[in-house]
Protein backbone atom coordinates (compact mmCIF):
# COMPACT_ATOMS: atom_id res chain seq x y z
CA UNK A 1 0.00 0.00 0.00
CA UNK A 2 1.61 3.37 -1.16
CA UNK A 3 1.38 6.32 1.70
CA UNK A 4 -0.31 9.29 0.70
CA UNK A 5 1.54 12.27 -1.20
CA UNK A 6 0.30 15.09 0.92
CA UNK A 7 1.37 13.40 4.06
CA UNK A 8 4.89 12.05 2.58
CA UNK A 9 4.63 16.51 1.64
CA UNK A 10 3.69 16.77 5.95
CA UNK A 11 6.42 14.86 6.94
CA UNK A 12 9.22 15.91 5.17
CA UNK A 13 8.37 19.81 5.89
CA UNK A 14 8.18 18.31 9.52
CA UNK A 15 11.11 16.77 10.13
CA UNK A 16 13.27 18.26 7.11
CA UNK A 17 11.96 21.74 7.31
CA UNK A 18 11.40 22.33 3.00
CA UNK A 19 8.43 22.51 0.99
CA UNK A 20 7.98 19.54 -1.81
CA UNK A 21 7.08 20.42 -4.94
CA UNK A 22 7.09 16.89 -6.58
CA UNK A 23 7.16 13.02 -5.09
CA UNK A 24 7.52 10.01 -7.43
CA UNK A 25 7.34 6.32 -6.09
CA UNK A 26 10.11 3.51 -6.89
CA UNK A 27 9.48 -0.06 -7.15
CA UNK A 28 10.07 -2.10 -3.71
CA UNK A 29 9.00 -4.67 -1.46
CA UNK A 30 9.57 -4.02 2.25
CA UNK A 31 10.62 -0.17 2.68
CA UNK A 32 8.87 2.84 0.74
CA UNK A 33 11.07 4.84 -1.70
CA UNK A 34 10.17 8.02 -3.26
CA UNK A 35 12.07 10.98 -5.59
CA UNK A 36 11.55 13.98 -4.40
CA UNK A 37 11.95 17.63 -5.56
CA UNK A 38 12.55 20.09 -3.30
CA UNK A 39 10.57 23.77 -3.89
CA UNK A 40 13.16 26.16 -3.12
CA UNK A 41 16.78 24.56 -4.31
CA UNK A 42 14.84 22.68 -7.08
CA UNK A 43 17.70 19.82 -4.99
CA UNK A 44 16.56 16.24 -6.19
CA UNK A 45 16.56 13.53 -3.56
CA UNK A 46 15.54 10.28 -2.21
CA UNK A 47 13.30 9.47 0.66
CA UNK A 48 13.34 5.94 2.33
CA UNK A 49 10.46 5.25 5.02
CA UNK A 50 11.54 2.57 6.77
CA UNK A 51 9.52 -0.49 8.09
CA UNK A 52 8.78 0.31 12.12
CA UNK A 53 11.26 -2.96 12.88
CA UNK A 54 13.86 -1.08 11.25
CA UNK A 55 16.43 0.98 14.04
CA UNK A 56 18.06 3.88 12.48
CA UNK A 57 20.30 4.71 15.64
CA UNK A 58 21.54 0.75 14.93
CA UNK A 59 25.57 0.62 14.70
CA UNK A 60 24.87 -0.55 11.14
CA UNK A 61 22.79 2.26 10.27
CA UNK A 62 25.42 4.56 11.33
CA UNK A 63 28.23 2.39 9.76
CA UNK A 64 26.11 2.58 6.29
CA UNK A 65 25.88 6.62 6.51
CA UNK A 66 29.64 6.68 7.79
CA UNK A 67 30.33 4.50 4.63
CA UNK A 68 28.91 6.57 2.15
CA UNK A 69 30.81 9.59 3.40
CA UNK A 70 33.93 7.10 3.25
CA UNK A 71 33.49 6.31 -0.39
CA UNK A 72 33.05 9.33 -1.66
CA UNK A 73 35.83 11.55 0.04
CA UNK A 74 37.86 8.61 -1.56
CA UNK A 75 36.36 9.31 -4.97
CA UNK A 76 33.91 6.63 -5.51
CA UNK A 77 30.77 7.96 -6.13
CA UNK A 78 27.74 7.75 -3.50
CA UNK A 79 24.76 9.33 -2.39
CA UNK A 80 24.97 11.60 0.17
CA UNK A 81 23.18 11.15 4.13
CA UNK A 82 20.67 14.26 4.56
CA UNK A 83 20.55 15.89 7.93
CA UNK A 84 17.12 17.01 9.52
CA UNK A 85 16.41 19.81 11.38
CA UNK A 86 17.59 18.17 15.11
CA UNK A 87 20.89 17.43 13.30
CA UNK A 88 20.07 13.22 13.51
CA UNK A 89 20.36 11.49 10.36
CA UNK A 90 16.48 10.28 10.40
CA UNK A 91 13.05 11.51 11.31
CA UNK A 92 10.09 9.79 12.47
CA UNK A 93 6.18 9.97 11.20
CA UNK A 94 2.80 8.25 12.26
CA UNK A 95 1.17 8.15 8.90
CA UNK A 96 -2.36 6.90 8.72
CA UNK A 97 -2.27 3.62 8.25
CA UNK A 98 -2.07 0.27 10.40
CA UNK A 99 1.95 0.58 10.75
CA UNK A 100 1.75 3.77 12.15
CA UNK A 101 4.93 5.14 12.66
CA UNK A 102 7.42 5.04 10.62
CA UNK A 103 11.73 6.54 10.07
CA UNK A 104 12.02 8.76 7.61
CA UNK A 105 16.04 8.54 5.98
CA UNK A 106 16.95 11.27 3.16
CA UNK A 107 19.99 11.16 0.76
CA UNK A 108 21.29 13.03 -2.62
CA UNK A 109 19.37 11.26 -5.91
CA UNK A 110 21.34 10.05 -8.15
CA UNK A 111 20.04 10.91 -11.53
CA UNK A 112 20.32 8.02 -14.04
CA UNK A 113 19.79 4.28 -14.51
CA UNK A 114 20.59 1.07 -12.91
CA UNK A 115 23.00 -0.96 -14.67
CA UNK A 116 20.54 -3.82 -14.66
CA UNK A 117 17.83 -1.27 -16.35
CA UNK A 118 20.20 0.13 -19.09
CA UNK A 119 19.59 -1.37 -22.52
CA UNK A 120 22.99 -3.08 -23.50
CA UNK A 121 24.19 -4.12 -27.12
CA UNK A 122 26.70 -7.05 -27.20
CA UNK A 123 29.54 -4.40 -27.66
CA UNK A 124 28.34 -2.59 -24.91
CA UNK A 125 27.39 -5.11 -22.56
CA UNK A 126 31.46 -5.91 -22.82
CA UNK A 127 32.22 -2.67 -22.17
CA UNK A 128 29.73 -2.62 -19.09
CA UNK A 129 31.05 -5.59 -17.71
CA UNK A 130 34.89 -4.16 -17.49
CA UNK A 131 33.71 -0.92 -15.90
CA UNK A 132 31.41 -2.71 -13.48
CA UNK A 133 34.84 -5.01 -12.34
CA UNK A 134 36.68 -2.37 -12.22
CA UNK A 135 34.64 -0.16 -10.19
CA UNK A 136 33.92 -3.67 -7.90
CA UNK A 137 37.66 -2.97 -7.13
CA UNK A 138 37.46 0.47 -6.43
CA UNK A 139 34.85 0.19 -3.85
CA UNK A 140 36.60 -2.99 -2.17
CA UNK A 141 40.28 -0.96 -2.10
CA UNK A 142 37.97 2.15 -0.95
CA UNK A 143 36.39 0.31 1.79
CA UNK A 144 39.74 -1.47 3.28
CA UNK A 145 40.72 1.93 4.74
CA UNK A 146 37.61 2.43 6.17
CA UNK A 147 37.89 1.84 10.28
CA UNK A 148 34.72 1.60 11.82
CA UNK A 149 33.42 -0.46 14.91
CA UNK A 150 30.93 -3.05 14.10
CA UNK A 151 31.05 -6.96 13.88
CA UNK A 152 27.99 -8.65 13.26
CA UNK A 153 29.28 -11.89 11.59
CA UNK A 154 25.92 -13.97 12.04
CA UNK A 155 23.92 -11.24 9.48
CA UNK A 156 22.15 -13.54 7.12
CA UNK A 157 22.93 -11.94 3.81
CA UNK A 158 26.17 -11.96 5.39
CA UNK A 159 27.83 -14.24 2.48
CA UNK A 160 29.71 -16.26 4.66
CA UNK A 161 26.53 -17.38 6.02
CA UNK A 162 25.49 -19.02 3.19
CA UNK A 163 24.33 -22.34 4.74
CA UNK A 164 21.67 -20.46 6.60
CA UNK A 165 19.86 -20.70 3.40
CA UNK A 166 19.86 -24.75 3.46
CA UNK A 167 16.36 -24.37 4.90
CA UNK A 168 14.95 -22.63 1.98
CA UNK A 169 15.56 -25.70 -0.47
CA UNK A 170 12.00 -27.05 0.46
CA UNK A 171 10.51 -23.94 -1.64
CA UNK A 172 12.56 -25.49 -4.74
CA UNK A 173 9.94 -27.15 -6.88
CA UNK A 174 12.61 -28.33 -10.00
CA UNK A 175 14.46 -31.40 -8.97
CA UNK A 176 17.49 -30.68 -11.00
CA UNK A 177 17.88 -26.94 -9.77
CA UNK A 178 17.12 -28.50 -6.10
CA UNK A 179 19.91 -30.84 -6.92
CA UNK A 180 22.82 -28.33 -7.87
CA UNK A 181 21.50 -25.89 -5.39
CA UNK A 182 22.57 -29.16 -2.48
CA UNK A 183 25.60 -29.35 -4.44
CA UNK A 184 26.39 -25.94 -3.97
CA UNK A 185 25.70 -26.32 0.02
CA UNK A 186 28.08 -29.46 0.03
CA UNK A 187 31.12 -26.87 -1.83
CA UNK A 188 30.64 -23.99 -0.23
CA UNK A 189 30.66 -26.40 3.59
CA UNK A 190 33.71 -28.51 2.64
CA UNK A 191 35.67 -25.20 1.16
CA UNK A 192 35.18 -22.50 2.97
CA UNK A 193 36.37 -23.20 6.37
CA UNK A 194 39.86 -24.44 4.68
CA UNK A 195 39.99 -21.75 2.58
CA UNK A 196 39.00 -18.52 4.61
CA UNK A 197 42.41 -18.97 6.39
CA UNK A 198 43.62 -16.99 3.24
CA UNK A 199 40.88 -15.33 2.41
CA UNK A 200 41.58 -11.55 2.92
CA UNK A 201 38.96 -9.74 5.41
CA UNK A 202 37.46 -5.88 5.02
CA UNK A 203 34.13 -3.85 4.98
CA UNK A 204 32.08 -4.80 1.61
CA UNK A 205 28.71 -3.42 0.30
CA UNK A 206 27.64 -6.82 0.56
CA UNK A 207 24.87 -5.97 -2.05
CA UNK A 208 26.98 -4.73 -5.31
CA UNK A 209 24.94 -6.11 -7.85
CA UNK A 210 23.95 -4.18 -11.17
CA UNK A 211 20.82 -3.09 -9.35
CA UNK A 212 22.58 -1.30 -6.85
CA UNK A 213 25.42 0.61 -9.72
CA UNK A 214 23.82 3.60 -11.13
CA UNK A 215 25.43 4.68 -14.54
CA UNK A 216 24.54 8.04 -13.93
CA UNK A 217 23.80 11.42 -16.50
CA UNK A 218 27.29 11.95 -16.27
CA UNK A 219 28.58 8.74 -16.66
CA UNK A 220 30.05 7.63 -14.21
CA UNK A 221 29.29 4.55 -12.09
CA UNK A 222 27.61 5.51 -8.59
CA UNK A 223 26.73 3.11 -5.83
CA UNK A 224 23.76 3.13 -3.98
CA UNK A 225 21.92 0.88 -0.92
CA UNK A 226 23.97 -0.11 1.53
CA UNK A 227 21.86 -1.35 3.93
CA UNK A 228 23.78 -4.68 4.27
CA UNK A 229 27.38 -3.67 4.74
CA UNK A 230 29.15 -6.01 7.27
CA UNK A 231 32.75 -6.90 7.96
CA UNK A 232 33.33 -10.18 5.54
CA UNK A 233 35.90 -11.83 3.13
CA UNK A 234 36.44 -9.18 -0.56
CA UNK A 235 36.21 -12.19 -2.58
CA UNK A 236 32.57 -12.36 -1.49
CA UNK A 237 32.06 -8.54 -3.01
CA UNK A 238 33.40 -9.80 -5.97
CA UNK A 239 31.18 -12.94 -6.49
CA UNK A 240 28.27 -10.81 -5.99
CA UNK A 241 29.14 -7.98 -8.61
CA UNK A 242 29.77 -11.14 -10.66
CA UNK A 243 26.76 -13.18 -10.10
CA UNK A 244 24.47 -10.16 -11.22
CA UNK A 245 26.61 -8.83 -14.19
CA UNK A 246 25.71 -12.76 -15.33
CA UNK A 247 22.18 -12.31 -14.84
CA UNK A 248 22.14 -9.23 -16.49
CA UNK A 249 23.87 -10.45 -19.51
CA UNK A 250 21.30 -13.11 -19.65
CA UNK A 251 18.49 -10.49 -19.53
CA UNK A 252 20.17 -8.97 -22.79
CA UNK A 253 21.15 -12.34 -24.60
CA UNK A 254 24.59 -11.82 -23.96
CA UNK A 255 27.48 -14.53 -23.06
CA UNK A 256 27.44 -14.45 -19.25
CA UNK A 257 30.66 -16.58 -19.30
CA UNK A 258 32.32 -14.41 -21.36
CA UNK A 259 30.94 -11.29 -19.50
CA UNK A 260 32.09 -12.60 -15.85
CA UNK A 261 35.56 -13.08 -17.35
CA UNK A 262 35.65 -9.54 -18.36
CA UNK A 263 34.65 -8.30 -15.24
CA UNK A 264 37.31 -10.54 -13.40
CA UNK A 265 40.12 -9.62 -15.12
CA UNK A 266 39.17 -5.62 -15.22
CA UNK A 267 38.95 -5.90 -11.40
CA UNK A 268 42.08 -7.45 -10.90
CA UNK A 269 43.86 -4.84 -12.78
CA UNK A 270 43.18 -3.06 -10.03
CA UNK A 271 43.50 -5.44 -7.15
CA UNK A 272 44.91 -8.38 -7.96
CA UNK A 273 43.18 -11.85 -6.33
CA UNK A 274 45.70 -13.72 -4.35
CA UNK A 275 45.86 -18.17 -5.34
CA UNK A 276 43.00 -18.80 -2.37
CA UNK A 277 40.16 -15.88 -3.53
CA UNK A 278 40.84 -17.25 -7.29
CA UNK A 279 40.13 -21.20 -6.57
CA UNK A 280 36.98 -20.09 -3.66
CA UNK A 281 35.59 -17.45 -6.33
CA UNK A 282 33.15 -19.78 -8.86
CA UNK A 283 32.09 -21.41 -5.46
CA UNK A 284 31.24 -17.72 -3.70
CA UNK A 285 29.43 -16.72 -7.32
CA UNK A 286 27.32 -20.01 -7.38
CA UNK A 287 26.73 -19.36 -3.64
CA UNK A 288 25.49 -16.33 -4.26
CA UNK A 289 23.21 -16.75 -6.90
CA UNK A 290 21.79 -20.09 -5.09
CA UNK A 291 21.08 -17.12 -2.25
CA UNK A 292 19.04 -14.98 -4.69
CA UNK A 293 16.76 -17.33 -6.14
CA UNK A 294 16.13 -19.60 -2.08
CA UNK A 295 15.76 -16.05 -0.67
CA UNK A 296 13.23 -14.94 -3.38
CA UNK A 297 11.14 -18.61 -3.10
CA UNK A 298 10.76 -17.99 0.68
CA UNK A 299 9.75 -14.16 0.14
CA UNK A 300 7.48 -15.03 -2.28
CA UNK A 301 5.53 -17.28 -0.04
CA UNK A 302 4.76 -14.45 2.49
CA UNK A 303 4.27 -11.16 -0.14
CA UNK A 304 2.91 -12.92 -3.41
CA UNK A 305 1.57 -9.49 -4.73
CA UNK A 306 5.82 -8.86 -5.42
CA UNK A 307 6.48 -12.29 -6.85
CA UNK A 308 7.36 -10.53 -10.64
CA UNK A 309 9.62 -8.15 -8.29
CA UNK A 310 11.07 -10.79 -6.54
CA UNK A 311 12.08 -12.63 -9.37
CA UNK A 312 12.77 -10.24 -12.30
CA UNK A 313 16.47 -10.94 -11.35
CA UNK A 314 16.43 -14.07 -9.41
CA UNK A 315 14.26 -15.72 -11.90
CA UNK A 316 17.73 -15.64 -14.01
CA UNK A 317 19.57 -18.04 -11.68
CA UNK A 318 19.01 -21.44 -12.06
CA UNK A 319 19.35 -21.16 -15.77
CA UNK A 320 23.49 -20.34 -14.17
CA UNK A 321 23.46 -22.62 -11.76
CA UNK A 322 23.18 -24.85 -14.68
CA UNK A 323 25.49 -23.52 -16.73
CA UNK A 324 28.33 -23.53 -14.19
CA UNK A 325 27.55 -27.11 -12.87
CA UNK A 326 27.76 -28.27 -16.65
CA UNK A 327 31.17 -25.99 -16.66
CA UNK A 328 32.13 -27.40 -13.58
CA UNK A 329 31.93 -31.49 -14.37
CA UNK A 330 33.22 -31.04 -17.98
CA UNK A 331 35.99 -29.46 -16.59
CA UNK A 332 39.12 -31.51 -17.17
CA UNK A 333 41.31 -32.53 -14.07
CA UNK A 334 44.10 -30.11 -13.24
CA UNK A 335 42.04 -27.68 -16.01
CA UNK A 336 42.91 -23.98 -14.38
CA UNK A 337 39.55 -21.47 -15.31
CA UNK A 338 38.73 -19.04 -12.31
CA UNK A 339 34.82 -19.31 -13.75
Amino acid sequence: MALPHDKIACALKEQFGFEVESIKAFGGYEDFNYYIREVLSQRELLLKVKRPLHDPESPTSDVMRKAMVHLRSHGVPAPEPIKQRDGKYYGCYKFDDPVGMRFLELYTFVPGKTVVDTLWTPTSMERMAANVGQFCAKVTLALQTFMCELDIPNGIFNPQNFLFFQKYERFVKDEVTAGIIKECFRMFDENFPIAKKNLRKGFIHCDLSTANIILGEDERLWVIDFELICRSYIVFELSICVAYIMITAVQYNGDPILMAQIAIRSYEKLLPLNTTERNFLSIAICARLATSYLSANYQATIQPQNVEYLFAQAGKCPQLLHVLHKRRINRKKGEQSII
